[in-house]
């Protein structure tokens, strides 16, 4: 679960993007660790478009990478979150 860090400076009264720094925890394989990412919020139509993305390293999670597919498989992961669309409500 995240929370945006800084929501006091997104106006959702008005069309527009606006940044967000997002913070939160990230559980894993039963281990539980503190993440951050930035996103953006698009007011548009009365919608907002809610988008994210976060790294986290396989190491961090105890997931273990078979030896045979190492060389493909990256040490960090990036999770996109993309929603689309969430209404205003007024």
């Amino acid at each position: 679960m995240g929370k945006v860090t800084n929501l006091k400076e997104i106006d959702f009264s008005q069309p527009g993007t606006y940044q967000a720094q997002i913070n939160g925890e990230l559980t894993s394989h039963g281990i539980t660790q503190e993440i951050s990412g930035e996103g953006t919020f698009e007011v548009k139509d009365g919608k907002i478009h809610r988008k994210s993305s976060f790294y986290f390293a396989v190491a961090n999670y105890d997931i273990k990478i078979p030896k045979a597919v190492i060389t493909n498989i990256a040490e960090k992961i990036v999770v996109n979150v993309d929603i689309f669309p969430g209404s205003l409500n007024k």
